[in-house]
């Protein structure tokens, strides 16, 4: 008995070193995700259209952004929406956060509408120095639209360098 197992632990110890004899192990890559965060200011010219007429507005603010090295975009921004030529439209301010890609991303939020009194839902997409979307108000103004161009830019962030972990 003690032959057979003296040339099993022979055999097993003798294979397994052959086995690996010279090899060198591959180094393993590190995770190179990558991601900046970013809070700037912004300014937009938007076309509004609905139930409460039309007009041009403008939107000045504070937009923040956390990008990662794949694309992947979320955020928030504050605004306020300014009625530009005195058309009807009253001064709001909005609320929001988006998630996406930086090639398009959806938009929700809540506003408030100071002329009305009223609470607003938002909804819409961002894109670079693009918008577009609606508002609905909740105590009875009913949806308006909106279309416009925006100061901010979603850039892509560069992916870490990979590291060797052994």
């Amino acid at each position: 008995m003690k032959r057979l197992a003296s040339a099993a632990i022979i055999a097993l110890t003798t294979l397994a070193s052959a086995a690996h004899a010279g090899e060198i192990m591959p180094p393993i890559f590190g995770p190179s995700k990558n991601s900046e965060s970013k809070t700037r200011l912004f300014a937009g010219l938007n076309w509004t259209f609905g139930k409460q007429g039309g007009g041009l507005s403008t939107r000045v603010g504070a937009i923040y952004t956390d990008i990662d090295s794949d694309d992947d975009v979320q955020g928030a921004r504050v605004f306020l929406d300014l009625d530009l030529f005195k058309q009807g439209g009253t001064p709001s301010v909005f609320v929001t956060g988006f998630k996406g890609t930086t090639y398009g991303m959806g938009e929700l939020g809540l506003g408030y509408d100071f002329g009305n009194g009223e609470m607003i839902g938002q909804f819409g997409g961002l894109m670079n120095h693009f918008e577009i979307g609606g508002n609905y108000g909740f105590s009875g103004s009913g949806m308006n639209g909106y279309v416009g161009v925006t100061s901010f830019k979603f850039d892509k962030v560069q992916p870490n360098a990979p590291y060797e972990m052994y």
